[in-house]
This record gives C-alpha cells, sequence and structure tokens, in this order.
C-alpha cells in the first residue's frame, strides 16, 4: 500500500499526499474547477489492512483558504485505495460544505464522488464528464466564493 505520491480525478484536479507510518496523511489540492487559486493544504489519515484482496481505507480535507483566495468552505473525501496489479485508484465521496445563514443550513452540503488515478486525464476526457453530467459541477469545491450549491 502507497497512497503517497501524485493523483488525478476525472476533471484533472491534482493532489499530492505524503504518509507517514502511523496513518498520517498530508499535502496539496490544486483544483481543476471552480475559481480555486494555486494549491490548498490537505490533512487525513489512512488504515491499512492485513486482509489480502482489501484495499486502504482514508480519508481527507482540505479548507478552501490560502494566501490567494478563501472560498469560505471545505470539503471531505472518504474512500479506499485500491491497486489491482499496479492499476492503482482512490474511490472516494466527498462532501463540501459552505457557510450559510441558518435558515439556509439545510442546503449548505454537496455531495459527490472522485475517482483518482496517477494518470492526467485528457482534457477532453474531463469536458465530456461534465457534458454527459456524470460528474457534477463544481465537483470538489466551490464554483463561486460567494455563491451557495445548487440543487
Amino acid at each position: 500500500m502507497n497512497v503517497a505520491g501524485d493523483w488525478y480525478n476525472e476533471l484533472g484536479s491534482h493532489m499530492r499526499m505524503t504518509t507517514d507510518p502511523l496513518g498520517g496523511i498530508i499535502g496539496t489540492y490544486v483544483s481543476a474547477t471552480g475559481h480555486s487559486a494555486g494549491p490548498y493544504a490537505l490533512v487525513g489519515r489512512y488504515e491499512t489492512t492485513t486482509r489480502p484482496g482489501y484495499g486502504t481505507v482514508l480519508g481527507w480535507t482540505v479548507a478552501w483558504h490560502n494566501d490567494r483566495s478563501d472560498a469560505e468552505s471545505v470539503t471531505s473525501w472518504n474512500g479506499m485505495y485500491l491497486d489491482d496489479g499496479g492499476d492503482e485508484r482512490i474511490y472516494a465521496t466527498w462532501l463540501l460544505t459552505t457557510v450559510a445563514t441558518e435558515t439556509n443550513a439545510w442546503e449548505c452540503t454537496t455531495v459527490g464522488q472522485d475517482t483518482f488515478t496517477r494518470q492526467v486525464p485528457e482534457l477532453d476526457q474531463a469536458a465530456l464528464h461534465i457534458r454527459l453530467g456524470t460528474l457534477s459541477e463544481p465537483a470538489d469545491h466551490p464554483a463561486d466564493t460567494t455563491a451557495m450549491p445548487t440543487r
């Protein structure tokens, strides 16, 4: 098991993770969608198993705040790393939560899924996912720092 390194989702977002032997994950996330600016810090955990054929569970969080922008939101991913003979993948479900008033708190969280691989996706493949609706935009972070997610 080695989740450390570079990962890309279907839309071309880039994640770089470093792991420690105690289950810690740190790294950076650069989103390919929305109005994000530059890399954002990520932090998470992983848990390995000794059972053959089972994946490694992991989770990480990105607060969409850095020295260039503040989207007032946080995304957390939970999923599983699988390595099928060199075909490495991370399948993850994400929750994006943005700030909201108490009246609008019910609509402040959006749910979606990502598949991460070691390969950078072709630009036309990322556009196809959006066009066919197989992924929802903004996919992994707010598309606008002032707007609430829509349903």
